[in-house]
């Protein structure tokens, strides 16, 4: 089989349009993505970076392939099941999250978040069939916040209605780049991160209690930084910023519900493990 040849002009010139042709195609994915019609564009993509495949086995593609940028997966979430209770004025209704897409993690994260829904669902059955207050409504839901080239984020709700309504939140933060499922320390390199966090954050209340008179953070009333002991609720946002999220009631009183701080890059960059990582 011939093998086709190219002069200087002919590769330069090649190579600029196969570039060109990949970028024109990862902009119709996040066009489709905004659409949310992502099946298309991500086909449309892998046809063009199949194609790119095949003429990279001839020797004159491999100089420039470093150039051509890669496109994270867009990951497809379904949901997997829907657990069902319904007695005279007690209900349950929970909706478990399922990744489509085949990687170890992500199939580990499926199963976390089965057991995480049978779970609550016996707890729920459990109350409602042991106590005598049978009224009560259960939601648990799933939101993904965060499906880009870099990361995935799910926010998994459990909202529980007996009286008054509790709402509680679960978050993963997958870096698709690293194919790890994040946890907070991981991202610092220092043992005092809990401690930057902690006074950015008061820094935000005092702002927020400024502007409203009416907003009360009753953690500021221990005036001492160490009120963070513990590893919050974190999640990484579309603008890939760090976002601290308190359920109901831990850091405010019930009204003012779930509170989340975005944490600026800038606060973060001197104790991050890469001073590049939201980049």
């Amino acid at each position: 089989m011939k093998q086709h040849t190219f002069d200087g002009e002919n590769q330069e010139q090649l190579k600029r349009e196969i570039v060109a042709r990949f970028q024109i195609e990862k902009a119709k994915v996040y066009e489709e993505k905004k659409r949310k019609v992502l099946r298309r564009g991500v086909e449309s993509v892998i046809l063009v970076v199949f194609s790119f495949l095949i003429m990279l086995q001839n020797t004159t593609f491999r100089g420039f392939a470093s150039e051509i940028p890669i496109l994270g997966d867009l990951v497809s979430i379904i949901t997997g099941e829907t657990l069902l209770f319904s007695q005279e004025e007690a209900e349950i209704t929970i909706d478990v999250p399922k990744i489509t897409e085949e990687n170890q993690v992500y199939s580990q994260l499926n199963e976390k978040y089965l057991r995480e829904g049978q779970r609550a669902y016996q707890s729920y059955t459990d109350v409602i069939n042991k106590v005598d207050e049978k009224q009560m409504y259960v939601s648990g839901t799933y939101d993904v916040k965060v499906n880009d080239n870099r990361f995935l984020v799910i926010d998994r709700t459990f909202e529980e209605t007996v009286g008054s309504t509790n709402v509680e939140h679960r978050f993963d933060t997958f870096d698709k780049k690293n194919e790890v499922l994040l946890s907070l320390k991981m991202l610092f390199k220092t043992e005092n991160y809990l401690e930057v966090l902690a006074q950015e954050i008061e820094h935000q209340m005092k702002e927020r209690m400024r502007v409203n008179s009416d907003i009360k953070y009753w953690v500021l009333d221990y005036n001492d930084t160490n009120w963070l002991e513990n590893d919050p609720n974190f999640y990484i946002n579309e603008n890939h910023e760090l976002v601290i999220s308190f359920d109901k009631y831990e850091v405010s009183a019930g009204y003012m519900g779930t509170q989340e701080f975005i944490i600026p890059t800038t606060v973060l960059k001197p104790i991050l493990v890469d001073a590049n990582y939201f980049n």
